[in-house]
């Protein structure tokens, strides 16, 4: 993906930044028809029509609709807060089209991103989810390692194919990685023409099917045991191991640009022993950065520097931010993602990874963190541990799909809501519906 770090041709980055996807669909019919035309700018012109299309499916609503929906929602609310909530970067909006649109979730977003809004909402939440997750923490920290036995439904369904020549469906559906946490899988059921398994100690975990019949719905269902060990660290006896794979930039979004060199240079003293500096990183993006629901990652430049300017990102976007300042300070950091897990259902969800002797691969996740910074406990727990209410399937970021895809992915960066392409075409997620169900749950003891 190295590609989306190429320049675009100054008319398009113009007309692009204005809005104006019409005039810029016109320009890529005209550069893309061009001889001898640059892999990687070929690949970044193909892309942006790619992201065009994600960018208005995903901004639905315009001034008018936000309005409505925001009055439904919150008591009294008025033009004059949105307006303010644009100026401070606190609600998601673009010009499509010419016409100022609103992102689909910018509703759900804003409570999360202005928590003084839950005193007048007129629908909060009922489910009370951290009682649940809450339990497993106080256990994990009681008992100092704790194994769960999990089981959960994955599923593909509902698959549009605009081009009904094709001759081959393939998808991709995440399973656990066994690896780290996870010490074993059992696939209890899946759906016919299965063609591929992901080996154990894959940096992805995945399985593969083809199929020729449109309606088809894809299925996995399997069981997984999850050992969760507490981390306790002690910040004197924490030393330094340098690793070179997990120090270095991966484009398009960890590198060191002079923004995190700066930010670097802010929040951290050279002298920080390496594992002060990775506390105070993660103390800089949980108390500063607030959680937001955001666009497809493929429509964003350099993520890291995106959460910097705007002070705001989802879950993943606060662990590109993490794995790179800790990378730029010599700290090995990566990925790791799946599933969160509640009581009926699995959610997408990112966390990182950072290495300090003695202790090996610690986690940090920090959208967790960072909602539970009011409460000491919790805001500490989360860095150096994770909650055993996991289903990692990645290990690494932009890790490649196995058997490799014809077109684009659908998710460039890891495997969460699976993957789907005919012969002809890639299908996006807009395009196709995932569920995760989780049938059971059972301490082991």
């Amino acid at each position: 993906m190295n590609f989306l770090n190429t320049k675009l041709p100054q008319n398009i980055e113009v007309e692009f930044s204005r809005g104006n996807y019409k005039a810029v669909e016109e320009m890529l019919k005209f550069y893309l028809q061009r001889e001898k035309i640059p892999n990687s700018l070929k690949n970044r012109l193909e892309y942006l029509k790619i992201n065009i299309k994600k960018i208005r499916n995903r901004y639905k609503y315009n001034k008018n609709q936000i309005m409505n929906l925001l009055k439904e929602r919150f008591t009294d609310f008025s033009e004059e807060e949105l307006e303010k909530y644009k100026i401070n970067g606190s609600i998601d909006y673009l010009y499509v089209d010419g016409e100022e649109k609103y992102l689909d979730n910018a509703v759900d977003s804003i409570i999360r991103t202005l928590p003084e809004l839950k005193k007048r909402d007129l629908k909060p939440e009922t489910d009370n989810k951290n009682e649940f997750l809450n339990y497993y923490i106080d256990k994990l920290i009681q008992k100092k390692k704790i194994k769960i036995k999990i089981r959960i439904k994955s599923e593909i369904s509902d698959i549009e194919i605009t081009n009904d020549s094709f001759s081959k469906i393939r998808v991709w559906l995440p399973i656990p990685s066994v690896k780290f946490q996870v010490k074993e899988l059992n696939l209890l059921n899946y759906s016919e023409n299965m063609k591929y398994i992901s080996n154990t100690g894959n940096n992805l975990g995945l399985i593969y099917f083809e199929e020729n019949e449109k309606e088809k719905k894809f299925f996995v269902e399997y069981e997984y045991v999850i050992e969760q060990k507490l981390n306790e660290i002690d910040f004197q006896k924490a030393s330094y191991i340098f690793d070179n794979n997990f120090t270095q930039e991966i484009g398009p979004h960890i590198l060191f640009s002079e923004l995190i060199r700066d930010v670097s240079k802010n929040i951290l003293n050279e002298n920080d022993s390496k594992i002060v500096k990775a506390k105070k990183i993660y103390d800089y993006i949980t108390k500063n950065i607030k959680y937001s629901y955001m666009r497809p990652y493929s429509t964003y430049d350099h993520i890291p520097e995106y959460v910097i300017l705007n002070e705001r990102g989802d879950c993943g976007m606060q662990v590109l931010l993490f794995i790179t300042l800790c990378r730029y300070n010599g700290i090995p950091a990566k990925w790791q993602s799946g599933l969160y897990i509640t009581r009926d259902k699995g959610f997408n969800h990112d966390w990182a990874q950072f290495y300090i002797e003695p202790y090996g691969w610690l986690f940090a996740d920090l959208s967790f963190g960072g909602s539970r910074k009011s409460i000491k406990k919790l805001h500490d727990f989360y860095f150096g541990n994770i909650d055993p209410l996991r289903m990692p399937a990645n290990n690494r970021f932009q890790y490649p799909l196995f058997p490799k895809k014809l077109f684009f992915r659908n998710d460039p960066y890891d495997n969460q809501s699976g993957e789907v392409e005919t012969d002809k075409e890639s299908v996006f997620s807009e395009n196709f519906k995932t569920s995760h169900k989780v049938i059971n749950i059972a301490e082991i003891l």
